[in-house]
């Protein structure tokens, strides 16, 4: 199923309305039509004429099932309002992409803060705020169905070292350890999702769907090796990623049709190997905390150099971390697609 993000009008006032307060009735919570929610019987002159934006995500049927929208309420700050998402596609990564779209409209248009209200009993909502850097403040206001407010500064102030932050990883409710065999089921569910949220700004979903399983799937060898590690938060598997001391650079053991043979840590490159994140989990520092992990281990093992195989998407995360680009190739799959990914080493290891 693939849901598409476009600007709302007042043709979808109504369906937006029917999200709304389907949502939050589930919750308890009771609607104000002619209070806090008057704005969405006129969606184009309370956001974008206003100066803010409205987006709803609507499925292949046409169906709206998300909504997001930014009010300006003072110079260069906005409120976040009405992001609300229908049951039916929770748990799939399109909160997180509704906050993410969100955020990068704000800074678009101008705005230097973000804020928000919201009630507590939204407990989901509340967590992606939170692992977003939201930070609780003294509410401008708060509708009758909401108990607190958020902010979040986009254009963090400079710190006094000179450090902007952007190589920090904060501390987060997860941990990490040893994927095990009985693991297997739950990385099977978790890797196509973040293929087809995080890698969809760059690949097609034909691509992604040719690279399932080959590409992007589980390698059981790195987990029988102990080189495989899980995140957890929230009593589930969040976050995986490793690395390997034999020779393949990527793809699943199902894909793989010779043993895949040992390195020599004397002479041979170590790999990194199949980093997949929950996409409601992206750019928590997730994956630099296993790149961390796996560079520990590999230098336990006595490896001095390290190369890997990344995605368009992956990359960024590889170069913040001191990764250099090998070269630019494209993987051959089937029905003539091919995969562009970037070979990347790391030579100079800190013992």
């Amino acid at each position: 199923m693939n849901w598409n993000l476009r600007p709302a009008t007042n043709q979808d006032c109504a369906a937006v309305r029917q999200l709304v307060f389907g949502v939050l009735a589930e919750y308890g919570l009771m609607p104000d039509p002619d209070g806090t929610d008057a704005d969405l019987k006129d969606i184009q002159n309370s956001y974008q004429v206003a100066g803010g934006c409205f987006d709803v995500l609507v499925d292949e049927a046409g169906r709206i099932v998300g909504s997001v929208g930014l009010s300006p309420v003072a110079p260069g700050v906005c409120e976040l309002r009405k992001m609300y998402l229908s049951r039916s596609v929770r748990g799939k990564g399109q909160g997180r992409r509704l906050l993410d779209h969100a955020l990068a409209q704000a800074a678009k248009l101008g705005f230097t803060r973000v804020e928000l209200e919201t009630a507590s009993v939204l407990k989901e909502a509340v967590n992606l705020y939170e692992r977003h850097g939201f930070r609780r403040c003294a509410p401008r206001h708060l509708a009758a169905r909401c108990d607190s407010a958020y902010y979040l500064d986009l254009i963090p102030a400079a710190r006094s070292d000179g450090n902007d932050g952007s190589n920090e990883v904060e501390p987060m409710n997860w941990k990490l350890r040893l994927a095990t065999i009985e693991d297997v089921p739950a990385l099977e569910e978790l890797i196509p999702l973040s293929v087809r949220v995080l890698q969809a700004p760059y690949y097609s979903t034909e691509q992604m769907e040719a690279a399932r399983g080959a590409v992007f799937g589980v390698d059981r060898q790195l987990i029988t090796d102990g080189t495989y590690f899980v995140a957890e938060a929230e009593n589930r598997i969040v976050g995986c990623g490793g690395w390997s001391k034999r020779k393949s650079l990527f793809g699943s053991d199902a894909a793989r049709a010779a043993e895949d043979n040992l390195l020599d840590p004397a002479t041979d490159s170590a790999r990194v190997r199949a980093f997949f994140i929950h996409p409601d989990w992206a750019r928590c520092g997730l994956g630099k905390a296993i790149l961390a992990a796996s560079e520990s281990a590999i230098i336990g093992a006595g490896f001095s150099r390290i190369e890997l195989v990344a995605t368009l998407a992956g990359e960024p995360l590889y170069l913040a971390c001191g990764y250099s680009e090998v070269e630019r190739y494209e993987v051959p799959m089937k029905d003539g697609l091919n995969l562009p990914v970037v070979r990347m080493s790391k030579v100079e290891l800190k013992h």
